[in-house]
């Protein structure tokens, strides 16, 4: 799976600056796909999605319970 061309771009530009960047999409069972008027957010992944961001970010920032590495 890949980006939208927007979130690479930007992607692209911050790891050129020396910073980090990452695309996550949380998979969900759906009826239709983003951007159509019959998508409906499965709010199951919403407490596990919130989680594996905060993870990630504290990951990136070199956070470990609480404590700056």
């Amino acid at each position: 799976m890949g980006g939208s061309d927007d979130a690479t771009d930007l992607m692209r530009e911050v790891q050129k600056r020396g910073g980090k960047a990452t695309y996550v999409a949380l998979g969900c069972d759906g009826k239709a796909s983003f951007h159509n008027g019959a998508y409906d957010l499965d709010e199951t992944v919403l407490l596990p999605g919130t989680d594996l961001f905060v993870s990630l970010a504290r990951r990136l920032c070199g956070l470990r319970g609480g404590e700056r590495n």
